[in-house]
């Protein structure tokens, strides 16, 4: 059992709280520094940290697992790297990918999404990477089910069972990518919700989908944060899969 949920750190806890009311997600986790959200698809957390942080705007790739060793277990004789890590917060397992990429998997009791989340939303993370089949090979390997991959091999879209998706990207370097969402349904129902929340957003149709955008409430004072200006939300049902192979 495996469900996505990426950790976005930023000082703009309020900020991104009201976001994420406004699409769908429901909060299920809500301590000072640390609040969780489930969609109807996935999880994604808030985690404070200082406006002059680092780590401040920054995205990271993770996960959530019923049995932490299980989990550990069959990643390392499916052949990837997982290592049990006691940190601050709990027990955790740490993943190394073959293009170097480090990831946790975070253990919980708690996989199945409430039910009053946004069924139609999805949280979407990102995996950029120079070695896309690598990482491909790492994500089936803890557990991630194929989706599509680019005949020109330069991209790859995971689900997990319990939620939400993982795409990889090509790039010169791994790394984490920003904070992103799909959506089951015609964008126009999901724009019209935002809109009724006084969040600005629109609709982007081009040849290779349909998208919608809203502002990332972290670019005003990180405009080189890794997300950018734009939080993009895929239109996840569209019928035309030219360039791409659908498993």
């Amino acid at each position: 059992m495996l469900r996505v949920r990426p950790i976005h750190f930023t000082s703009r806890v309020q900020e991104f709280s009201a976001l994420f009311d406004a699409l769908g997600l429901v909060r299920v986790v809500n301590d000072v520094d640390w609040l969780e959200f489930d969609a109807g698809s996935g999880s994604v957390a808030l985690h404070r940290t200082a406006a002059d942080s680092t780590d401040d705007g920054v995205t990271y790739l993770g996960f959530q697992v019923k049995d932490l060793d299980v989990f550990a277990e069959r990643t390392r004789v499916a052949g990837s790297q997982a290592e049990i890590l006691q940190e601050a917060h709990g027990r955790t397992a740490k993943i190394t990918a073959r293009d170097g990429l480090e990831f946790m998997v975070d253990p919980t009791d708690h996989l199945e999404t409430v039910a009053t989340a946004n069924p139609q939303l999805s949280v979407n993370a990102l995996w950029y990477t120079p070695e896309v089949a690598a990482a491909a090979q790492d994500l089936g390997n803890i557990g991630a089910i194929p989706v599509s991959t680019a005949k020109n091999g330069q991209f790859a879209d995971f689900k997990a069972k319990n939620g939400g998706k993982v795409l990889v990207h090509i790039a010169e370097k791994p790394a984490h990518g920003g904070l992103g969402f799909g959506y089951h349904g015609k964008l126009e129902v999901l724009l019209e919700r935002l809109q009724a929340h006084q969040v600005q957003a629109h609709i982007i149709d081009e040849s290779y989908g349909r998208t919608l955008h809203l502002s990332n409430p972290d670019y005003a004072e990180l405009p080189n944060n890794p997300t950018g200006a734009t939080i993009w939300i895929n239109e996840e049902d569209q019928e035309d899969h030219y360039g791409y192979l659908k498993h």
